[in-house]
């Protein structure tokens, strides 16, 4: 018989809690592990007495691609094993809460009757396969399904040392359709625990548990930071080969030619292991007759590169998100297993680069590319991924930081990237000019002076010296490098791009106008290169496809202009360091971006509104998706987010109306037709101006809807209201003139209509 619990059930008996076999190290080592037995279509568990109430991990992999688990403790009442997760002590002297259950020490997941013909005293019997084969148990990362029983079924099992692997079919609803998946399971035994890192937020690394997402916030919470369990063979060496080193096993669905490729990715990262003291911290495996037949089951025991379940299939040839899975020893941070899901796309990856270096590298004037090219992709893509695998997060590493004059410099390029980290979101250098005879290996993205800067902090044994009494001081004596070293530094930039440090999708550094500028002129060229990339297909969509990335791309790049209006320098620090956590760009950049991003974002070149060869094959205005992309950052360049940033800068600054100039100069820049002799009006402007009349007259009248939570944030203060109304109660004098003079029937419909907009304001 087996018993659901949704929810906290206390039974008064101290069997339920407490092993009347007290755990020490040396039973611990000695004990036996679960075991599983396979007999028709039940699975039966078999459970040792010495087992019960011992921590251990309960893992749901899916098929490979989803993975999420639990801290679990199996237990007896009476006749019946109970599995409960647990919340868990964390060596840092915190306590994890249990998720959805978070007021309670335990939440039962599930009952089992003991299988008392089979039992004895020392071990018990119980049958889960029901439990396996339901979806009761809420796990992170997946919803509940609808459990079609006649289509579900206990595969496979396995037992080894410290694990035991289930794989399963499950039978599922989805879209209507009786559909099967794989679903595999696994309990594993935690080992003794490690000492911990405590988080900092100063530095990149997610914490042990992603509940609450502390590494995405400006605080230092109380957590351990996640990394692997590496040991120093000979600990009085400063270089030495660690006890275990981190592995990571290709799989053998990967193409072998890309396999030299994928590994070198993954050991560009044994130079930052050496900084921390570590020679030959990781090892990459080839797929071998051994490891088809040890990774034939998922499992928390070994970490594998893998190839993605969308390749070559119809529909998904643009794919993009390569990402990680993790296992987390949450007592401790100990990172126990860390799959690379290698999702994205050779189309995408090579769209990408097209668009940002085809110009300086003829590799990449052909499509598609060349293997080494994309070898050299797969490699920079799978160093982002494995420095998530060893703690990192995504994170603007750095940005604001590198000297512009220097990302044309090939001495500089090669010592330091054009990006500090490759956990940044900078991709490859699109600065670069044809002319500067940079060499094209130097333009993609490698992992950086601040990836070894970020792993020596999280992974440098601590040994006490006389001039460091604890590891604290030790740590803080490594971030305290990030006051002179500004590409050192983090910021989050998750919800509000604060400043140029939080951009993404461009190569950022001092001076983003001039990098602009380059950018464009690369741009250019490449969609010049477009239409011959195409020549040789049989149809258009290399040409569309990349031409619509084009625009993504131009968009990224008057958005980092743009975070120069309104923004800040960023540079965390803890009351003990000395400076400002933000510091106001200068205004005199400030006003300058302005006047770059009005002109560059609101009056495109032809070349990117509507090149040549577009004409041959477009019918229709729609879809028109610059437009679309220019009335996004219209809405972005007058959001309450940056009026309100705007309006602490005033604050600060002896009220210098710096609101009313932003908004002045934007009403003169978007409607400098109504200064003309003759108002003439292109149908791309004339969507841009009413939805700049619209968009003011809404800030003005929004209140705010109750179930937004945090409402004022996103509501424009009375200030800034005042200043729009202003602003529009000027443009519709300036309208009605117009409208009243000029008698061009191109534009009075439209300056009609403007007019009728701003009525609302009566």
């Amino acid at each position: 018989m087996l018993c659901y619990f949704y929810g906290w059930t206390h039974i008064s008996s101290p069997d339920l809690y407490c092993s009347k076999t007290p755990i020490t190290m040396s039973t611990k080592q000695k004990q036996p592990f679960l075991k599983t037995y396979l007999e028709g279509e039940k699975l039966l568990l078999e459970i040792s007495n010495t087992l019960l109430n011992q921590q251990m991990l309960f893992v749901r992999h899916n098929d490979g691609q989803r993975v999420s688990y639990k801290h679990v403790v199996w237990s007896k009442f009476k006749d019946r094993i109970f599995l409960e997760a647990v919340r868990v002590e964390s060596l840092t002297g915190i306590k994890i809460p249990i998720p959805n259950n978070s007021e309670n020490n335990r939440s039962i997941l599930a009952a089992f009757s003991i299988i008392k013909e089979k039992s004895t005293s020392k071990t018990f019997f119980i049958e889960i396969s029901d439990f396996l084969l339901s979806d009761y148990v809420e796990w992170e990362r997946t919803s509940h399904q609808s459990i079609v029983k006649d289509l579900s079924f206990i595969k496979k099992v396995k037992n080894i040392s410290n694990e035991v692997l289930i794989q399963t079919i499950w039978g599922v609803f989805k879209d209507q359709a009786r559909i099967t998946i794989p679903v595999d399971f696994s309990f594993y035994q935690l080992p003794e625990p490690m000492s911990p890192r405590l988080f900092d937020f100063r530095m990149g690394f997610r914490t042990e548990n992603r509940e609450g997402f502390l590494s995405n916030q400006t605080k230092n919470s109380i957590a351990s930071i996640a990394r692997w369990r590496l040991e120093k063979k000979y600990p009085n060496k400063t270089l030495s080969e660690p006890i275990k080193p981190i592995v990571f096993i290709l799989s053998p669905e990967i193409p072998q030619k890309w396999w030299p490729y994928l590994r070198k990715g993954i050991l560009d990262w044994l130079p930052p292991f050496e900084a921390a003291g570590f020679k030959n911290a990781i090892v990459v495996e080839d797929p071998s007759a051994d490891n088809i037949k040890n990774t034939e089951f998922n499992s928390v025991t070994h970490s594998i590169v893998r190839w993605g379940n969308f390749r070559n299939v119809r529909g998904y040839e643009d794919g993009g998100g390569a990402t990680i899975n993790q296992v987390v020893d949450e007592r401790s941070g100990e990172i126990l297993k860390s799959d690379i899901l290698m999702n994205s796309t050779l189309q995408f990856l090579m769209d990408a680069y097209f668009i940002r270096c085809a110009a300086s590298d003829n590799r990449a004037q052909q499509y598609p590319f060349p293997d080494d090219l994309v070898g050299e992709l797969l490699r920079s893509l799978i160093a982002h991924e494995a420095g998530h695998s060893f703690g990192l997060v995504d994170g603007h590493y750095g940005e604001y930081a590198y000297p512009f004059d220097k990302m044309r410099d090939q001495n500089w390029l090669h010592k330091m990237g054009h990006t500090p980290s490759i956990m940044t979101y900078a991709r490859h250098n699109n600065l670069v000019q044809p002319e500067d005879g940079i060499s094209p290996s130097l333009l993609i993205q490698k992992v950086g002076p601040t990836d070894t800067y970020s792993i020596r902090w999280g992974y440098t044994p601590f040994v006490k010296t006389d001039a460091i009494k604890n590891e604290e001081a030790f740590l803080e004596t490594i971030i305290r490098e990030q006051d002179t070293i500004p590409w050192y530094r983090r910021s989050i930039g998750i919800g509000e791009i604060i400043g140029p440090g939080a951009t993404n999708e461009v190569v950022e550094n001092d001076d983003p106008i001039k990098s602009a500028e380059l950018a464009l002129i690369n741009l250019k060229k490449v969609m010049a290169l477009i239409p011959e990339v195409n020549q040789d297909k049989k149809d258009y969509q290399v040409a569309e496809r990349l031409y619509n990335k084009a625009l993504d791309f131009w968009n990224s790049q008057m958005r980092q202009v743009l975070s120069l209006i309104g923004g800040f320098d960023i540079r965390y620090k803890i009351p003990a360091q000395k400076g400002r956590m933000y510091t106001s760009i200068p205004l005199d950049k400030q006003y300058k971006a302005l006047d770059f991003f009005l002109l560059h974002a609101f009056n495109p070149p032809n070349w990117l509104a509507n090149p040549e060869w577009r004409q041959d094959i477009k019918y229709s205005t729609y879809p028109d998706k610059l437009n679309d992309l220019q009335l996004h950052l219209l809405s972005d360049l007058v959001s309450p987010l940056r009026l309100k940033r705007l309006e602490h800068i005033e604050d600060n600054i002896d009220n210098l109306k710096i609101c009313r100039k932003v908004m002045a100069q934007i009403r003169y820049s978007l409607f400098k037709e109504l200064k003309e002799k003759q108002c003439m009006v292109d149908s791309s402007r004339k969507e841009i101006q009413q939805f700049y009349i619209d968009r003011l007259v809404f800030g003005i009248e929004y209140k705010g809807e109750l179930s937004l939570g945090d409402v004022k944030r996103f509501l424009y203060s009375q200030n800034a209201k005042g200043i729009f109304k202003n602003e529009l109660m000027l443009l519709k004098k300036e309208i009605s003139n117009k409208f009243r003079k000029d008698k061009n029937d191109s534009c009075q419909g439209h300056l009609g209509l403007l007019l009728q907009g701003l009525k609302r304001l009566e």
